[in-house]
């Protein structure tokens, strides 16, 4: 039994661009876009003799449709494949995040025929990499706080260290202070100390000296009697 789809090529090459995920386009010499398939015209909820030519830019939101046309022109004077995230209005109205990705075709005899294109909805994905990079700047803030409350505290406990060091030193300044004053005291007192034993080593010689004169004229008394 055959399991296989009796469809030829071109059968199957329209349905793929008709009833495939990606949301396909093609554009002409003209840069205006003759075809859309059904992904396209389901997403964006338009019927194709809406979209057809320029009418299909009215799907772009306002702020990025000049980028996009952009865009598409520089790819026509390069003709250079391109791809560009734009939002794209779906049927609900609400404007998702798309990539759009255009390569130029060739015809048989080789010349340039314009882009075929292909989109696809990034919405879900960007939002799940935000959720990602905002996980990642919290707990890079989360880490920073920590690191700047490390800091700080390191440097309270350098400013009371300083502040200890500074009072230590006016103790040691005050207490050098003292100390001169006392060698200063001392110093004075020895001065006085033995300026009072010189001048009473003077007063003893004196007395020796009268003790001396008074011992000769008791002597000579003696002698007399």
């Amino acid at each position: 039994m055959d399991l296989q789809p009796d469809l030829s090529s071109q059968e199957i090459n329209q349905l793929i661009a008709n009833q495939g995920p990606v949301m396909a386009w093609i554009a002409g010499l003209d840069q205006e876009c003759y075809f859309f398939n059904e992904s396209w015209l389901h997403f964006t909820g338009r019927a194709l003799k809406e979209v057809l030519g320029t009418g299909w830019l009215d799907t772009i939101h306002p702020d990025d449709l000049q980028r996009r046309l952009g865009a598409f022109a520089t790819a026509f004077d390069t003709r250079e494949p391109f791809r560009l995230e734009y939002r794209l209005k779906r049927h609900d109205g609400e404007y998702r995040w798309v990539s759009d990705q255009g390569l130029p075709y060739y015809n048989k005899d080789g010349a340039f025929g314009g882009y075929i294109g292909s989109c696809i909805d990034i919405d879900d994905l960007l939002e799940t990499e935000r959720l990602k990079t905002d996980v990642i700047n919290v707990a890079g803030q989360k880490k920073v706080q920590f690191l700047n409350e490390e800091l700080a505290a390191t440097n309270e406990e350098l400013s009371a260290a300083n502040e200890e060091l500074s009072a230590a030193n006016e103790e040691l300044r005050q207490s050098q202070e003292s100390l001169a004053e006392l060698n200063a005291e001392l110093e004075n007192k020895v001065k006085l100390r033995t300026r009072a034993l010189k001048e009473s080593e003077t007063e003893a010689h004196a007395l020796n000296e009268k003790l001396t004169a008074a011992n000769e004229e008791l002597q000579a008394i003696n002698n007399d009697l």
